[in-house]
């Protein structure tokens, strides 16, 4: 019995060092990509908030993808390969979210669009997750209604800018702040909410 589980935790770990290889990648890339705004942030406040909320997700994101690995690693079945390409594709995205900093600034609808498929990328990899280890390893209820929120808000953004143009930097930071923040408050309900 021993051995079947220490050979599940290797086949498992040779994926999650590849997953930590590209997200070691994308993160040196764009930081190389957006030294000007990292090293000059008062000339680039708005993308430089943008860049510290998408760090903040991938940092946090890596953090509870080894939790999850750790506790429920990858198996050699089907649904475990699928399961790591979701999990490929979640990366993908943060870089999609990365690219929403523009050479001329933050593109908002981008920015939004990209936190919403975290979200999706994350019920994606969850629901493979559920498929392989059982109901315990995700909590979709609350990944879909972070889901919701984060449609809501890109849904809402350009109407609303449209309509009260006059306050374009209010409506700017604020929707660059509020993903984030559903982003952090998934973090820390997940842990200590079991219902959903």
């Amino acid at each position: 019995m021993q051995t079947n589980l220490s050979e599940k935790y290797v086949y498992s770990d040779k994926y999650v060092r590849l997953v930590d290889i590209v997200f070691g990648v994308v993160v040196a890339q764009s930081t190389a990509k957006h030294s000007e705004i990292l090293f000059a942030p008062q000339a680039h406040p708005l993308d430089f908030a943008a860049l510290l909320g998408i760090y903040l997700t991938v940092i946090l994101s890596w953090v509870g993808y080894h939790g999850s690995v750790t506790k429920f690693p990858y198996s050699e079945a089907w649904v475990g390969t699928l399961r790591l390409f979701a999990d490929f594709g979640i990366v993908i995205v943060y870089v999609y979210l990365l690219r929403s900093i523009a050479p001329n600034g933050v593109v908002l609808d981008a920015y939004l669009r990209g936190f919403l498929l975290v979200f999706v990328m994350w019920i994606v990899s969850g629901l493979l997750r559920m498929a392989e280890h059982g109901k315990s390893a995700s909590k979709p209820g609350l990944l879909f209604a972070c889901c919701f929120v984060s449609l809501g808000l890109w849904w809402v953004y350009q109407p609303l800018v449209l309509r009260y143009s006059g306050c374009q930097a209010f409506w700017d930071w604020l929707f660059l702040c509020l993903p984030v923040i559903v982003m952090v408050l998934f973090r820390v309900i997940r842990p200590r909410w079991r219902w959903l």
